[in-house]
């Protein structure tokens, strides 16, 4: 049997998709595990996550697109199965307000969805405590948008095809034992 497609882990931003991407790879070094900005940070440089920032939005398709095909040759060359978190929206101007951002090539190439979803009062305690980071620390706006990344990943599930799991503790050990499940169950049909 062929090996699975990549792992998308997707949810809010704040929701705490990459400590759970990074602790992961410390337990698991079978799966290769990536974090998004990783990822955008290889196929953008000389320029730095700040720059990308400020990229209009054609030229960050261009490059969301450039890493998905850095992604895909991943897949191709390395024998582990590719986990890596995502985001299927973000949140606009108005907070009201999200843009659906996984395009057709993330359609293309990822087999799973992980919805990394905590409570929003989780999120909110994170989004208050990172100091590095501008985000939203409205808890309506983090429900709603907590909310739309939900639905939009049960949509995306049945409209393409992907296996999708849900993790919706705030617990990282509860999170992990989670996540390992679910790609040991991605994993199980190819090591027989």
């Amino acid at each position: 049997m062929s090996k699975p497609k990549p792992i998308c882990i997707v949810g809010i931003p704040g929701s705490g998709k990459t400590t759970l991407v990074r602790e992961y790879q410390s337990i698991r070094s079978d799966v290769y595990c990536l974090t998004g900005s990783t990822v955008i940070a290889e196929v953008i440089k000389p320029l730095t996550l700040a720059d990308y920032k400020t990229l209009p939005s054609d030229e960050k398709f261009h490059l969301h697109e450039k890493a998905l095909t850095y992604l895909h040759n991943l897949y191709v060359q390395d024998l582990r199965l590719i986990v890596v978190d995502g985001h299927l929206s973000f949140q606009m101007e108005n907070p009201d307000k999200f843009e659906e951002v996984f395009t057709e090539s993330d359609n293309n190439l990822y087999g799973t969805l992980i919805l990394f979803n905590p409570p929003a009062s989780v999120i909110f305690e994170r989004r208050l405590n990172d100091k590095n980071k501008l985000r939203c620390t409205l808890l309506d706006n983090i429900k709603k948008h907590a909310y739309f990344e939900a639905n939009l990943a049960r949509k995306m599930a049945k409209e393409h095809g992907f296996t999708l799991f849900e993790i919706e503790t705030q617990n990282l050990e509860e999170s992990l034992l989670k996540l390992d499940l679910a790609v040991n169950s991605i994993l199980a049909p190819t090591s027989r």
